[in-house]
């Protein structure tokens, strides 16, 4: 028998598998790349069923260390020890304007220019905010963010409403 075959019995059995699998993701992960993820997921095991629960990265934590979630996608922050994390992908922090916003035209921006703007931030359950204040623990804003919200989806549109940076 040739690697072909192997490779395509293989292919055969794991179509046949049924059950549920359930992640737990940040909110972000689940709305940018999770639905195409699912989408090739069920077309490879079409009798497997996808549970995703939606929720801060504590609670992302939470419901894999509770065995609420076979697995979960994250930031990489403080894990518990018996968690192993393995990184996925790498970003990078932006800020985010309205187009019509005296920083739209700058290529960089320092952390003490995003402070004295008026801007939107996340609040403490926050796996992005954690994440920002364990980096930037040494620099602290003259002044508090106008807004507070708990996910990044929706700090963009209050920005895109014009509160703040």
């Amino acid at each position: 028998m040739n690697v072909e075959a192997v490779l395509a019995d293989i292919d055969k059995v794991s179509q046949e598998r049924v059950g549920l699998v359930t992640v737990a993701t940040v909110p972000s992960a689940a709305y940018y790349f999770m639905p195409d993820v699912i989408r090739r997921f069920r077309l490879r095991y079409p009798r497997v069923r996808v549970k995703l629960i939606d929720g801060s990265a504590g609670h992302v934590i939470e419901a894999v260390t509770g065995g609420q979630a076979d697995f979960g996608i994250c930031f990489a922050g403080r894990l518990q020890p018996n968690l192993e994390f393995v990184p996925l992908v790498g970003d990078v922090y932006v800020a985010a304007c309205r187009r019509d916003h005296p920083l739209a035209a700058k290529k960089s921006l320092t952390w003490q220019e995003f402070y004295q703007q008026d801007y939107v931030s996340l609040d403490k359950t926050s796996g992005n905010r954690n994440l920002l204040d364990q980096r930037l623990e040494h620099l602290v804003p003259e002044r508090p963010s106008v807004c507070e919200t708990r996910h990044v989806t929706t700090m963009l549109g209050m920005v895109e409403a014009g509160i703040g940076i």
